[in-house]
């Protein structure tokens, strides 16, 4: 019989042995990654130098260049993932001893980094070079640029980095790890040559992230860095993220370009079980975090040349951006593909959530920021700032202050990152790019250059601000808030800048202020203004160094009248549906006579008199509206969904007409308000946000194009907040004004503090 002590060692022993030979193995492993970190710093002391010249495409359309894709695929196809660090990540870590340290800048220079040559499974092994941003400009080098979405907060994922600097200073060969998120860590493998290195220019590696100045000083170059890339590459991400594979929307993209197989696509007799999962996969696709980020705007209007890439898959960015706006030029109907074939299951597909109207908008800004060449040389910036930081509302960001940085630099009336020198000059920049800066004085400089230069208090109802930690931790004005008054909105009264369809201020000139704290003081290098405007809008008086903006908002205007009923003008419920109830049809004038037909406010206001491209609504709406009145509901109410539905038992106009309707009273309130100037003309009525309350005042602010709704303040009876935009019958263009004189309209307007 054996001993205690002989069964534990028989017991132990194959586990001692077996620990031994995977501490032996790992030890192997580790021998060997030190090898290859050593090859690796070889070749980057190699490669000291970024290569020049590099021309590997064909010439596209004006502007785009189409790629082979044999040149763009860097990575071999792979089934494996690293979703984890792994062990012989630690053991390398404790070998390259430190965390990487950035090197720091001059204000004329920027990074490139270049990858060593690998395998997808390999670690990554990388440097930075710094290169004057001159030499980008005028000697192209071959190097892309990066695109993509930075992905979760937490790194979890250790790249390997070292210097290569001038040939005259030391170089750093030590390779030191630096946490980096896993979309990125996934893109650099994807991009990575396995043969020969690669030179890359990304953000998060690029530019020192922990750095404000730096931050600060490199963000007016991204422009010149993106513009001069021989190629930007998108990167979407891997293979199953949120969900979805991309294994067929190669051969979809196909099918969709080309027109005659995309017209049997759209034939619901003829769908198939694949082409609605090739569908899903696409629309999958098109739902990544990179389609609603803001930056990707400067990213690919500024490119000569862009790629695609999900993946293993690498599509040039014209077949992709075609393959796109055909999609949504033909959504309604791709939609009606999918549901002949999921009509009897319960799984909704991604076509239904496909945010169509933040890719029309990616695809507007991608073409419509600057004149290009046929090279793709920028020529001319087309937009301003304010219509910039409009039309990219939905594109969101991870900092606050990037709501405006990210487009800063595209604008036509900003000036462009210019290099120091003996000859530098002041930028008409309103404000610099300086992420030390507090977001409310940020914000509001942007609202006081925009009343400015535009002469028009239109901004303060532009939905603009949705960034939502700002609204979280600060104390937001309400005349910035006009993306969260106005959220769910079909359509917008305010329209975009300078292209407003109303005029309820008449043209009578602006009157406005933002306040200044006396508390502290913003630096000069904050803002700059010079005489190279070509027409300076407002006084050399007020180009002085600004002080901190309090919140307050000092302007003039008239009060039409105080809300006395309001309603939501679209009920949903189960048993009636969508109708606009029978209390607002009496408020603006509905007497449930049919022989009489509608007054003219009352088919007006349902429209706010314009059709759905923003004309002056026709005369035949009122026809249309009558007719639309016969099939009142049992409960009183004006049916929406069955008067408006193509197809349906209604005549065309009918339901062209409730179409409209529908995206006017969409998300808002009818309400009537007693006058307080021509009171003897009857009460006012109108469409008004959701959230419009009894007493709530309907005012006309000097240089706003609409009437505002005001809400006075709970704690002061002196300062107003900002609810909304309205529609006011009869007062949509200026009608208040007409025929009076200046001194006249001086004692109709009052003074109105707003917060």
């Amino acid at each position: 019989m054996q001993s205690k002590e002989a069964e534990d060692t028989q017991f132990v022993r194959p586990k001692v042995d077996r620990f031994s030979r995977v501490r032996s193995e790992q030890r192997r492993k580790v021998d060997e990654r030190r090898k290859v970190n050593a090859a690796a710093r070889n070749t980057i002391l190699d490669q000291d130098e970024v290569p020049r010249g590099r021309k590997r495409e064909r010439q596209g359309s004006p502007g785009v260049h189409v790629y082979d894709e044999r040149a763009l695929s860097h990575s071999p196809e792979s089934e494996l993932y690293l979703d984890e660090i792994s062990n012989e990540d630690g053991e390398l870590e404790n070998e390259t001893h430190q965390p990487y340290e950035y090197s720091p800048l001059s204000d004329s220079e920027v990074r490139l980094l270049c990858i060593t040559p690998g395998l997808l499974e390999d670690h990554v092994y990388c440097a930075l070079k710094r290169v004057p941003l001159a030499s980008i400009i005028e000697k192209p080098l071959n190097y892309q640029a990066l695109s993509y979405a930075w992905g979760p907060r937490t790194p979890t994922q250790n790249v390997y980095l070292c210097n290569v600097e001038d040939q005259d200073a030391p170089v750093q060969v030590e390779l030191r790890f630096l946490r980096i998120r896993q979309n990125l860590y996934w893109a650099l493998k994807r991009l990575r040559h396995h043969e020969v290195p690669t030179w890359l220019w990304v953000d998060a590696l690029c530019i020192d992230q922990s750095s404000a100045t730096e931050k600060s000083h490199q963000i007016p170059k991204m422009p010149q860095i993106y513009s001069s890339a021989w190629n930007v590459a998108i990167w979407l991400g891997e293979d199953g993220y949120n969900g979805y594979s991309t294994k067929s929307i190669k051969s979809l993209i196909e099918k969709i370009l080309n027109l005659k197989t995309l017209d049997s696509l759209l034939k619901p007799a003829l769908a198939t079980d694949d082409l609605v999962h090739s569908l899903s996969e696409f629309c999958g696709l098109l739902r990544r975090p990179w389609f609603n980020r803001r930056w990707v705007i400067q990213e690919i209007a500024c490119a000569k040349r862009l790629s695609v890439r999900y993946g293993d898959q690498v599509e040039s960015w014209v077949n992709f951006a075609d393959a796109m706006e055909l999609m949504l030029q033909n959504h309604d109907r791709f939609r009606q593909v999918c549901a002949a074939i999921q009509s009897g299951g319960t799984e909704e597909s991604p076509i239904h959530n496909v945010n169509t109207v933040g890719l029309k908008a990616l695809l507007q800004l991608s073409r419509g920021v600057f004149q290009k060449s046929s090279t793709g040389e920028i020529k001319a910036k087309v937009m301003d700032l304010e219509s910039l930081i409009v039309a990219a509302s939905s594109f969101v960001v991870s900092e606050p202050q990037d709501i405006i940085f990210a487009l800063l630099y595209l604008a036509n009336d900003v000036h462009s990152y210019v290099p120091e020198g003996p000859s530098k000059t002041l930028p008409v920049d309103f404000v610099s790019t300086d992420y030390s800066k507090n977001i409310i004085d940020l914000c509001s400089q942007l609202v006081q250059r925009c009343m400015q230069t535009q002469k028009s208090l239109n901004i303060i109802l532009q939905p603009w601000l949705n960034h939502d930690s700002v609204r979280k931790e600060h104390a937001i004005p309400t005349w910035m808030l006009a993306s969260a008054f106005g959220a769910g909105t079909a359509t917008r009264l305010i329209g975009l800048p300078r292209a407003c369809s109303y005029n309820a201020s008449r043209e009578v000139a602006m009157v406005a202020e933002l306040q200044r704290s006396t508390e502290g003081i913003i630096k000069k290098s904050d803002t700059y203004f010079t005489n190279r405007l070509p027409a300076n809008p407002f006084s050399r008086s007020l180009i002085t160094t600004p002080g901190v903006y309090n919140g307050t908002l000092l302007t003039k205007g008239i009060t039409l009248g105080i809300i006395s009923e309001v309603d939501r003008a679209e009920r949903v419920d189960w048993c009636r549906g969508s109708e606009i109830p029978a209390s607002c049809l009496k408020m603006l004038g509905w007497n449930g006579n049919v022989k009489e037909g509608p007054s003219e406010q009352l088919w007006r206001t349902l429209v706010a008199n314009r059709t759905a491209d923003d004309k002056l609504a026709p005369q035949w709406y009122r026809r249309a509206c009558a007719s639309a009145l016969t099939e009142i509901s049992e409960w009183g109410g004006l049916p929406l969904a069955n008067l408006s539905a193509s197809g349906g038992a209604q005549p065309s106009m009918v339901e062209e007409y409730m179409r409209r309707v529908r995206m006017a009273v969409q998300n808002r309130s009818v309400f009537k308000c007693q006058r307080t100037i021509d009171e003897g003309r009857g009460d006012l009525v109108g469409l008004s946000p959701a959230d419009t309350h009894h007493r709530d005042a309907v005012c006309i602010l000097l240089g706003c194009s609409v009437p505002v709704i005001l809400r006075m303040d709970h704690e002061s009876k002196e300062v107003m907040r900002v609810r909304g935009e309205a529609y006011v019958d009869g007062h949509m263009e200026g009608e208040i004004f007409a025929g009076k004189t200046k001194e006249v309209i001086e004692q109709m307007v009052t003074d109105f503090k707003i917060r």
